[in-house]
């Protein structure tokens, strides 16, 4: 169950109250009011509910000891007066006797993090400050669930800081971070959103992109992992090519379109799951990927110019709804041993299969067209009705 606070009188209430149990006041007249002016509301609120005259005058009391009580009082007053060492003096103390009972904070706590999206500015810096420094992970984390709230909008504020973003769209990474972790929200990733980028390291795409842009990480020769998620439907054209270190990419259920050149020249990749479902694998696609053995999935409906050449693959089946092999398909694959046909392939094209020494024999159905460079001179050729 969500909480407010009572603008009134300050007290931290539950969502559900038309009237402050407290005060009495009638909530109803401040809603709106609250929406859209929660920033200094939210913090007068807070003021008011310390009960100022009678904190000060303990705050400026030199007495020793204290009670439980008016460390308490005087700890919510030093926070708000950001006079964090008093109060984090006072807080620790606190957790010394009664460890359970930190409802001051988690008050505080709460009530920045459901409003922490709507602040601006310097209230959001203040609202961090007040956690970090007074609250600290240990309370927020130990005692109040609202905590994980506060660190998420504030994860995101700090994400968002490093990007440029246009509406639903990333169009470039201004950051000078090694491992990136794109915002929540992001849409798209704009064409050479992080082109030539030689300080990351590792990307974490979140759910809900559902197309990477052209050039997106061309040239990010430092890139090594990236990580994709539900959602993605394309990689544009060139988007990771010369990538030469990535060695770790997933791709997600629900691809559908792999565009031309988009891993071409990653060396270092040596194993890809296409995942069902995809149905397109563009010109050059993984041109040049020397040390990656790959297999195609039988959805795939377009298998285009030189996508496999020069790959590590080993053993190949063509999908179903491929009529015509590409020319410069497996171009200069090496280790390929096997090809397996299926009877709706009526047409194999020049350079398909040259310079793969190791494929010594196929079998094709008797009418199939067969280039006259299709495959090294040696290979023996099986034609079946």
């Amino acid at each position: 169950m969500s909480l407010k606070y009572c603008p009134n009188c300050g007290e931290i209430i539950y969502d559900e109250y038309k009237y402050c149990p407290y005060c009495n006041e009638d909530l109803a007249v401040y809603t709106q009011n609250f929406n859209a002016n929660n920033a200094s509301k939210l913090l007068s609120g807070l003021l008011n509910l310390l009960g100022e005259p009678t904190v000060k005058e303990i705050y400026t009391t030199r007495a020793e000891p204290l009670s439980y009580e008016d460390r308490k009082k005087r700890a919510k007053y030093s926070v708000l007066q950001e006079k964090f060492e008093s109060a984090k003096a006072d807080y620790e103390y606190l957790l010394t006797k009664t460890p359970d009972d930190l409802d001051c904070y988690i008050g505080i706590v709460r009530a920045l993090s459901e409003n922490y999206t709507k602040l601006e500015g310097e209230d959001i810096e203040k609202a961090v400050r007040i956690v970090n420094n007074v609250v600290g992970e240990r309370a927020a984390c130990e005692y109040d669930a609202e905590y994980d709230g506060f660190i998420y909008r504030k994860t995101q504020h700090d994400l968002r800081a490093d990007c440029e973003i246009n509406d639903n769209e990333l169009v470039k990474y201004i950051g000078n971070k090694s491992k990136v972790i794109i915002p929540d929200g992001i849409v798209t990733i704009a064409v050479d959103a992080f082109r030539e980028n030689k300080i990351i390291t590792e990307v974490v795409i979140p759910k809900g992109v559902t197309s990477i842009g052209n050039q997106a990480f061309y040239n990010c020769n430092n890139l090594v992992k990236v990580t994709l998620n539900e959602g993605l439907n394309e990689i544009g054209a060139y988007a990771f090519m010369c990538c030469s270190n990535l060695a770790e990419i997933n791709l997600p259920e629900g691809l559908k379109i792999i565009r031309n050149h988009a891993f071409e020249s990653c060396y270092t990749l040596k194993s890809l799951n296409l995942p069902n479902g995809l149905e397109e694998i563009g010109e050059r696609a993984f041109y040049r990927c020397t040390n990656l053995d790959v297999k195609i999935p039988n959805s795939v409906n377009f298998l285009l110019k030189e996508a496999l050449s020069y790959t590590k693959i080993s053993e190949l089946t063509i999908p179903e709804n491929i009529k015509r092999i590409e020319p410069y398909l497996c171009y200069g694959c090496r280790s390929l041993t096997k090809v397996l046909f299926h009877k709706n392939v009526t047409e194999i094209s020049a350079y398909s299969f040259i310079s793969c020494d190791n494929l010594k024999e196929v079998t094709v159905l008797e009418n199939c067209a067969i280039a006259s460079t299709a495959f090294l001179s040696t290979i023996v050729i099986n034609k079946t009705l």
